[in-house]
């Protein structure tokens, strides 16, 4: 490559610039998927053919919580689940009433004490 030919591409590339509005904030920025390559939604319920049935691995992941966590609400009955072979599947209504449930759940108080000395700084 000739000096001329390092000089021209080194300016095509500076002279490139990206317009960005006055108003943009750099929170807005919108998060990807690495698999599918379109936004995520927080708790938002997966789209696919037969949403209605969800997997444990789509309740964790929209739950945003673990595998275990999920396995122990459904054995425990919180969460009903029926069982297709080795997989258990959860209907999304269900998964969604689960949710209400648990944060709306009211705080048990705590049964510790404080000890004198630090009582002045408990609320």
């Amino acid at each position: 490559m000739t000096e001329r030919e390092r000089t021209n591409t080194y300016t095509i590339a500076t002279t490139r610039r990206v317009e960005t509005p006055d108003t943009h904030n750099p929170l807005d920025a919108l998060f990807f998927d690495g698999h599918e390559r379109k936004p995520v939604q927080p708790h938002a319920p997966p789209d696919a053919a037969f949403a209605h049935w969800l997997s444990i691995e789509q309740i964790r992941k929209m739950q945003r919580m673990r595998r275990s966590t999920v396995i122990k609400a459904m054995e425990a009955g919180d969460l009903p689940f029926e069982r297709r072979g080795r997989i258990r599947y959860a209907r999304l209504s269900d998964v969604l009433l689960w949710e209400e449930r648990r944060l709306t759940q009211p705080q048990t108080p705590s049964r510790r004490t404080v000890d004198p000395d630090l009582a002045d700084l408990a609320g």
